[in-house]
């Protein structure tokens, strides 16, 4: 799994608050995901998204790009 696979399965389960979680179609009524996170332990790299936008243009973080964040320098030895 690389991390587009991660990410990927991350975000389809993302609280959007549409009828087809597999979509960002941008009707996000009900929607509550405010983070999406993903870690890969193997390689030490976090996945993160959060939401974006006041109520009317609100996007929920699954929807939104990714950071990726490569803890490796932050090892403690």
């Amino acid at each position: 799994m690389g991390p587009a696979d991660l990410v990927n399965a991350t975000a389809i389960v993302g609280q959007k608050g549409g009828k087809d979680w597999m979509s960002c179609d941008g009707v996000y009524d009900g929607g509550s995901n405010v983070l999406s996170v993903a870690f890969d332990p193997s390689n030490l790299e976090i996945y993160a998204a959060w939401e974006s936008g006041p109520k009317g243009n609100w996007a929920p973080a699954a929807c939104s790009d990714y950071l990726h964040i490569d803890m490796k320098p932050f090892l403690l030895h």
